[in-house]
């Protein structure tokens, strides 16, 4: 009985043409924009880069403006968010760089923010790195890998 090798050739020549570090980056680039969003929602929950509530609290003056004038995220006291009015998180954005990211902004309370918890403090948590791998990177990646070799995850 003679069998048919086209499939397995169609598989190891699909494998061949996959670049899986050329694909990752290209997802990670494809979605910047969630990638902010979660690192708003890292801000806006208090925590640094390791996934850690920030140890650092607002001055009284800034306690006092913040109940009188801010509303939502931007009347929370309990935590520094770096939100008033939303300017600063509406202005960050991500870029890709390689096989790195960084978000950035061009408002002054950006750098005012990295000077009060650090640059070292600053990025996507752990936590929020593994919710973009499971709802963006491994769906993504995973059609790619069926359209190049027929395989599912």
């Amino acid at each position: 009985m003679a069998m048919n090798l086209n499939p397995l050739l169609n598989l190891i020549n699909g494998l061949k043409s996959l670049d899986v570090e050329a694909e990752v980056v290209k997802i990670v680039e494809d979605n910047k924009p969630r990638i902010t969003e979660l690192m708003q929602e890292q801000l806006s929950a208090g925590k640094d880069i390791d996934g850690d509530k920030r140890v650092d609290g607002y001055r009284p003056l800034t306690i006092y403006l913040k109940k009188k004038y801010g509303i939502g995220l931007g009347a929370e006291t309990n935590r520094v968010t770096f939100f008033m009015e939303g300017n600063l998180y509406n202005s960050l954005f991500t870029q890709v760089r390689g096989k790195k990211y960084n978000i950035f902004s061009p408002l002054p309370t950006y750098t005012k923010m990295l000077d009060r918890i650090g640059d070292k403090q600053f990025g996507v948590d752990p936590d929020q790195r593994l919710e973009f791998a499971k709802t963006v990177t491994l769906p993504e990646f995973g059609k790619v890998l069926k359209q190049k070799t027929g395989l599912t995850i």
